[in-house]
């Protein structure tokens, strides 16, 4: 659901599949500008897709996170961003709703407050 209309039917794995691939999922160490994270993520080109940066955690959706998560530390790096911490996870139901809305489900939650 997303303002009242439905955006995705499923179970929660059902939904997930569809995302195939992983998620990279990037803490920052220091006050970021999103800009310049967002400007980094599209420097990569096609290996970073719906990238977002919120709260100085980047996400991103990718093919491969295994072969991914390395380029995406070097592009963060050579920006002269800190990295306090990185993963590649499977995908959630956040990034389901991501995908089908653009934004994520706590990005939402505190515009509605």
């Amino acid at each position: 659901m997303d303002k009242g209309a439905i955006v995705a039917q499923g179970t929660a794995e059902e939904l997930k599949s569809e995302l195939h691939g992983d998620a990279v999922v990037v803490r920052l160490g220091a006050e970021v500008i999103p800009e310049q994270v967002l400007a980094i993520a599209a420097s990569l080109g096609d290996l970073l897709h719906h990238p977002t940066i919120a709260d100085g955690l980047l996400r991103a959706h990718v093919d491969a996170g295994a072969s991914a998560l390395p380029a995406v530390l070097r592009a963060l790096d050579t920006g002269q961003l800190r990295v306090a911490t990185a993963s590649v996870v499977r995908p959630s139901l956040d990034d389901v709703y991501m995908s089908h809305t653009g934004r994520t489900f706590t990005s939402t939650e505190e515009i509605s407050r």
